[in-house]
């Protein structure tokens, strides 16, 4: 990314803090259910379980505070349980800011950015619970889209708006799916048309019901 366009989205990012807005999809894997929430006030884990339920699933808020693989650009690898990600077309990875930065024409065609992350272990049969952190904006007059899939028992992907704002919003996507009980949990999420900036921050991968005390 060359300066004048690290400045202009360094610019954008400053007006976000000065009115900050959230948005929050929430989407079952398994269904194709899917809902997108825009926001003016912070996502809590009651809240996020409350708009979970309205998919049919009961959701205790604790999940989101509990046990579960997590990667970042800071901490892209774990060994015990294995889990890893990749990213292809970023222009920035910052680890010291802890995001993986993408920036895409109106059309990219085959330049399309994405990422894919690999999660060797996955709940035996258990519903799952995957929480993906993203800032993003679509290019002025545009809704954009990000697609995420998952090699369920069957082919499962949904695809999640990005709106035109003045600059990247907070999007967290919550995704319920039962995976595979006996082979690894692979995520891929694909920069579509209309998304002008993206940033990855976080994913978490854990099951939905909290282990025993």
């Amino acid at each position: 990314m060359d300066a004048p366009e690290m400045k202009e989205l360094r610019r954008r990012v400053y007006e976000l803090q000065e009115t900050q807005r959230w948005v929050h999809h929430v989407a079952d894997l398994n269904s194709g259910k899917s809902q997108t929430f825009r926001l003016d006030r912070p996502i809590t884990p009651l809240s996020r379980a409350e708009r979970l339920s309205r998919l049919g699933h009961a959701i205790e808020p604790s999940i989101f505070d509990g046990p579960s693989y997590t990667l970042t650009p800071r901490n892209p690898y774990q060994a015990s349980p294995m889990a890893y990600l990749g990213a292809t077309g970023a222009l920035v990875y910052g680890a010291y800011n802890n995001q993986i930065w993408w920036s895409q024409a109106q059309d990219p065609g085959n330049n399309q950015g994405g990422m894919g992350f690999t999660f060797a272990v996955s709940p035996a049969r258990q519903r799952s619970l995957v929480s993906i952190s993203l800032l993003a904006n679509a290019w002025p007059g545009m809704v954009g889209h990000v697609l995420v899939s998952a090699n369920l028992p069957a082919s499962a992907s949904i695809e999640f708006p990005i709106a035109d704002d003045s600059g990247p919003l907070p999007n967290t996507v919550d995704l319920i799916f039962t995976p595979h009980s006996s082979q690894q949990t692979d995520i891929f999420m694909t920069l579509e048309a209309g998304i002008q900036y993206l940033a990855f921050q976080s994913i978490s991968f854990s099951a939905t019901t909290p282990p025993a005390i």
